[in-house]
């Protein structure tokens, strides 16, 4: 740690034991003497910077004190390694000071101090918090009065409450939001530094990398934060309605502090609440945190779900859940654990009392990207060629009753705008390109039948029945199709996608549900109407000859690295067909 001396304005470098040292805490402005200017033996007293210097010096000197700390000047920014260590230490450093000096350069006269704009600045955030003891001085160097003179309207002006500005409170009591609230309205010149300034006040540390962006930087501290504190009210912020509007889905993470703003009067429950679950994990599939999802009541799409956190509103009763931190979260896939958050300007409260008359739901994990994105690239189903399911068919004969056996087959018959490809002698898929107008939705027409939001491309595969004939003791099926009765037709088994129905939010479907139904026929007139909702489909489980029945299992599966629905028929006893 380099000091300045106040008497000689020279630097000194100190390993350990340091010496008792004043600070500077000031916003930068033109001309500062830096770290160069001093090496160099440059001319500084020409710079419009160095009255700052020589000025808080001699004030550090008055009041005893033979070191000053000074970041203009202190640190070799030309240094990565050194400059990072310096910002990772430098909340330590204010807080080791005997005495801060902060100097308000826009303030003189009978102006408040609040008015300054050093008020608004993010550095200046630890170095008002950390010292304990701060004496202001104006643009004249007066003296403008100490941090526990001003402490009532200093607290007014942030919202920092006054056991955290005169330090008799731990910072890591503090809830994260509130914290991150105190830094809600403050800028820095550079974006990173929105992040860079508060590593002090949660007590973390991580390398800088100037040129990633404020949006990166801030993210990388909030996961700092979450792998080294259980704190869930670092998910405690919220949108402006309007701005809520510019994207569907959202992350766990606020993209910047002052998506904190309104986020100062929340407390961490003194017990914990009703939810438990393993601990939130940094992954490359996104944050994986452990919830209990209660269903959102009015969502038709059965899609979105409340999460209740372990951060309420402060009051008289704080381990009460009435008052309880909710956001809603939306599935993003079909078979993936993927979520987003939605609409974060809208926050719900669940009363303690309505959740302990209802069954507990099962806590599971999940994950959600910091950019969540729909998840489903599903690009249409894959089929087995030699799919069969057996079943026995009774008949009478001369000889008396009779137990004859069969199978039903599902033959591949795929029509356009259906593209099948092999994938191996007896698999099958066909893809289809389902553009933005199929997939897109009218959330908004709750009038609207289920079943005219079914797209338009339909895969069609025929289901025969055939008995099979015993000849020197083995069964072999007969060549024409088998007709036990005349009621009974071979049906087509029609399988699609549909849109989900409108979700409680209004936001955008994620993904397509797929769809099969049995039907009696694949004419285009009985297609259309079955897309047009004038036709209900029929029942999703087949009786074959013989009294036998089954249904069809669509599971994902990946297959050159691309994601189909697997068609599978299923007995109804639960026995997959061969």
């Amino acid at each position: 740690m380099r000091l300045l001396h106040t008497e000689t304005l020279r630097l000194e470098f100190f390993q350990a034991d340091f010496p008792q040292y004043a600070v500077l805490s000031h916003r930068w402005e033109e001309e500062e003497v830096t770290y160069e200017d001093i090496r160099t033996g440059r001319d500084v007293a020409q710079l419009r910077g160095y009255s700052k210097l020589q000025m808080s010096a001699q004030i550090a000197k008055a009041a005893g004190y033979d070191y000053i700390w000074i970041d203009t000047c202190c640190i070799d920014k030309s240094s990565s390694a050194e400059l990072s260590e310096a910002i990772n230490s430098m909340f330590k450093w204010y807080k080791a000071a005997a005495d801060c000096i902060a100097y308000l350069s826009d303030i003189e006269g009978s102006r408040s101090i609040v008015e300054s704009r050093w008020f608004s600045r993010g550095w200046t955030l630890q170095e008002m918090i950390a010292p304990r003891q701060v004496n202001f001085y104006d643009r004249y160097w007066e003296p403008r009065g100490s941090k526990g003179d001003w402490k009532a309207a200093i607290q007014e002006h942030t919202g920092i409450p006054s056991d955290a500005l005169d330090g008799s409170v731990d910072l890591g009591t503090i809830p994260i939001c509130c914290k991150m609230s105190w830094a809600a309205g403050r800028v820095t010149t550079r974006g990173e530094d929105v992040a860079y300034c508060l590593l002090g006040i949660f007590n973390v540390n991580m390398p800088l990398l100037y040129g990633e962006g404020q949006d990166k930087a801030y993210r990388r501290l909030q996961e700092t934060i979450v792998r080294e504190n259980d704190d869930e009210s670092i998910f405690a912020w919220t949108v402006p309605p309007g701005e809520a509007l510019d994207a569907d889905f959202w992350g766990l993470l606020a993209p910047s502090p002052a998506y904190f703003r309104g986020s100062r009067n929340y407390s961490i429950p003194r017990f914990k609440t009703w939810r438990t679950g393993d601990p939130v994990e940094i992954t490359n599939r996104g944050l994986k945190v452990s919830l209990a999802l209660c269903p959102v009541p009015e969502d038709k799409s059965r899609t979105q779900f409340l999460a209740v956190f372990n951060c309420s509103q402060s009051s008289e009763h704080s381990t009460s859940a009435a008052n309880s931190f909710t956001i809603t979260l939306q599935k993003l896939s079909k078979f993936e654990d993927q979520y987003a958050r939605v609409r974060p300007d809208m926050i719900r409260s669940i009363d303690s009392m309505v959740l302990m008359g209802q069954a507990e739901p099962a806590v599971r994990p999940i994950f959600v990207r910091s950019d969540p994105r729909p998840t489903d690239p599903v690009l249409g189903f894959c089929a087995d060629k030699s799919q069969k399911v057996h079943f026995d068919f009774p008949t009478n004969s001369h000889h008396g009753p009779v137990v004859l056996k069969g199978f039903t087959n599902i033959e591949l018959e795929a029509s356009k705008p259906w593209l099948c490809q092999k994938v191996t002698d007896s698999r099958q898929v066909y893809s289809v390109e389902l553009s933005k107008d199929k997939a897109s939705v009218e959330t908004q027409d709750k009038t609207s039948s289920l079943n005219s939001k079914k797209l338009d491309a339909i895969l069609r595969l025929r289901c025969r029945s055939f008995l099979l004939e015993e000849a020197d003791g083995n069964f072999q099926a007969r060549c024409s199709p088998f007709q036990p009765r005349p009621s009974y037709e071979d049906p087509y088994l029609l399988l699609g996608f549909e849109a989900l129905p409108p979700n409680a939010m209004g936001t955008p479907s994620a993904f397509l549900k797929p769809w099969y139904a049995f039907n009696s026929s694949s004419e285009p007139e009985a297609i259309q109407a079955i897309l047009s909702g004038e036709s209900l489909l029929e029942q999703s489980v087949h009786t074959a000859p013989g009294h036998s029945r089954f249904r069809i299992e669509l599971k994902a599966t990946t297959l050159n690295f691309r994601t189909f629905y697997e068609v599978n028929a299923v007995s109804y006893t639960g026995e997959s067909g061969t």
